[in-house]
């Protein structure tokens, strides 16, 4: 491409006009990198061209999605997910709220949850997980968790649950 070419490109990318969808998806994807990139490079709270809202942390070695005291990623649909150091992580609920009411509870990036269900559905489905290990059904999924579970407790998520 000579250089009259790329300027008639250049200022028909800059200024919206009709050129060819491979320089427009090209444009596209280049200032969604450099957006990223500077998300990246600038730890806090951002929100995308989407209305996502994500929250960097930073040291000098890495970038993360990263917050404990609320939400890493909050989608303008109402899903939220809770990070620590780009996993998939939070102790006192779930780490993936969807916006049609799903919860998954995650720890260290893997599906687990030690007094409950790990996947809770809309329509009353569950799973049961440990440690990223899914349990067909609670009894087996009380098994492996054996003495951490009290009777009581037990009885309760078997009533509720099935």
């Amino acid at each position: 491409m000579t250089t009259d070419e790329q300027i008639y490109h250049h200022k028909y990318l800059s200024f919206g006009k009709k050129c060819s969808d491979y320089n427009i998806r090209r444009f596209e994807l280049e200032s969604n990198i450099y957006r990223l990139l500077y998300m990246f490079t600038h730890p806090g709270t951002h929100i995308d061209c989407h209305g996502t809202k994500l929250r960097i942390a930073m040291t000098l070695s890495d970038t993360w999605l990263h917050c404990l005291d609320k939400p890493a990623v909050e989608h303008a649909d109402g899903t939220i997910l809770w990070y620590k150091k780009d996993e998939l992580h939070r102790l006192d609920g779930p780490a993936i709220t969807w916006s049609d009411g799903e919860e998954n509870w995650c720890r260290d990036n893997m599906y687990h949850r030690m007094d409950g269900p790990a996947i809770i559905r809309p329509n009353g489905e569950v799973e049961w997980w440990v440690q990223d290990r899914k349990f067909k059904t609670i009894d087996t999924w009380a098994k492996r968790i054996g003495k951490r579970l009290s009777s009581e407790d037990y009885t309760m998520l078997k009533l509720k649950y099935g």
